[in-house]
């Protein structure tokens, strides 16, 4: 017999689905605090699937793509159930901002899991979010994306977690099929790395980001909606195969990831722009963008790529300080390439 999905009180009877909002304090202005999640409850005995968004406030591109893939998704027919929080930190995202607006520490959603009941209001949400969703789910999904004037597109695990989890995650991470993946440490107090240290499989996503141009949204959204639904038909939830690229390239921190940061602020000036541009390959001394003074418009700095290598991360055009991130390149010689789930020999 299949049971009902109960989260915060509400019950998703099998084959159903319905919304929570998960109380976390009353603010300063009178009104509560929620952290909504959609409950979709499964007509089949299958693993539950906990999906975050919009950890960071300023990282949301994946939310309307999510809302895409609940929309295809017949209950009657699912294997198992879904929990997706859309907006896990609602302070943030209203804000627009990386973290919460709050004065008192501990601000940063990514840096506060497990949460405390009794601590800021950031960590409050953590709370919120680990004793109601987490012990319900099997398997866990953590979306990022790019900023203002960011785009990304890969998938993120912790290499450090031990060997039979780490294939598990790795599989999944692969099958989601953004092209890059990338074995990097997470922080031990995010939603990743908490989840990983209680045993439940879970890697970091990051794509898209926002104010994109239509075709460039449409692409990497269509990324989204594809990673999702390969990760859900590998668990038997939904028929089907997964869709893999041909190949995909991994690599990981650690004397394969360069960054091409400005030392000048200004305004840039990039040439890496396109969603397009994620994952193609650039050579070493490419120019990757120019930074000129907004004011007497004189070329402050030449940013050049400092290896060959795929290019994973990218800044569109636009103000940048001296430092922020501009480009990052996986050094193509360090890193191996992937096809299905093996490394090519």
């Amino acid at each position: 017999m299949v049971k009902a999905l109960r989260v915060a009180g509400t019950e998703a009877k099998p084959g159903t689905r319905e919304f929570v909002k998960m109380r976390v304090a009353r603010r300063l202005v009178g009104s509560d605090l929620y952290v909504g999640a959609h409950l979709v409850a499964g007509a089949r005995p299958g693993p539950t699937v906990g999906i975050m968004m919009a950890v960071h406030g300023d990282e949301v591109f994946p939310i309307p793509a999510l809302r895409e893939v609940l929309s295809q998704i017949d209950p009657r027919e699912l294997a198992g159930n879904l929990v997706v929080v859309p907006v896990s930190n609602p302070l943030a995202f209203a804000a627009g901002t990386r973290q919460s607006p709050d004065l008192w520490g501990k601000t940063d959603l990514w840096h506060c899991f497990p949460g405390e009941r009794a601590g800021t209001i950031t960590q409050q949400i953590a709370y919120v979010i680990s004793s109601q969703v987490f012990p319900v789910i099997d398997v866990g999904l953590e979306f990022h994306s790019g900023g203002v004037g960011r785009i990304q597109n890969r998938v993120e695990y912790d290499g450090r977690i031990p060997e039979e989890l780490k294939k598990r995650v790795f599989d999944l991470a692969a099958t989601f099929g953004t092209g890059l993946i990338h074995e990097s440490p997470v922080p031990p107090d995010g939603p990743t790395g908490y989840l990983n240290s209680q045993g439940i499989p879970c890697f970091q996503i990051e794509v898209g980001g926002p104010f994109l141009s239509g075709p460039d949204e449409d692409a990497l959204s269509k990324v989204v909606v594809r990673g999702v639904t390969n990760v859900l038909k590998s668990l038997k939830m939904i028929p089907g195969d997964p869709v893999f690229p041909a190949r995909q390239f991994w690599f990981q921190r650690a004397g394969v990831r360069f960054e091409a940061n400005p030392m000048e602020g200004g305004y840039l000036l990039s040439r890496k722009r396109l969603a397009s541009d994620l994952g193609t390959i650039v050579e070493e001394g490419e120019l990757l963008g120019e930074m000129i003074d907004p004011y007497n418009y004189q070329v402050l700095e030449e940013i050049k790529a400092p290896v060959k290598g795929v290019l994973f991360f990218t800044r569109l055009s636009g103000p940048l300080e001296a430092g922020n991130k501009g480009f990052a390149i996986a050094k193509l010689d360090a890193g191996r390439w992937v096809r299905g789930l093996s490394f090519e020999s």
